[in-house]
């Protein structure tokens, strides 16, 4: 049985959560921006944190629990994984 390689996505809304992943990492999925892009930049309910681990760089902001969920879409990684990102319009 092979091992299962997690997205960077799915670890970064479980990491620090509820969170779904926007800004520049989002872009970068979408293909709006050419850059290589080294912070994954998630949205949070919880107070504003930054980790850094050998699974990458994560910061976290706090949205307002109203807002929050407006704009989130299921994005599908594998059959059996999904995770959580801003949509493209709400950038």
């Amino acid at each position: 049985m092979l091992p299962i390689q997690l997205s960077l996505y799915l670890i970064a809304n479980h990491l620090y959560g509820p969170s779904y992943v926007l800004l520049d990492y989002a872009l970068q999925h979408y293909g709006a921006i050419p850059e290589q892009v080294k912070m994954i930049t998630s949205v949070t309910t919880k107070s504003k944190k930054i980790i850094s681990c050998p699974l990458g760089n994560y910061s976290y902001l706090p949205a307002n629990k109203e807002y929050y969920p407006v704009g989130i879409v299921q994005y599908k990684i594998s059959d059996t994984q999904y995770a959580l990102l801003a949509s493209p319009e709400k950038h």
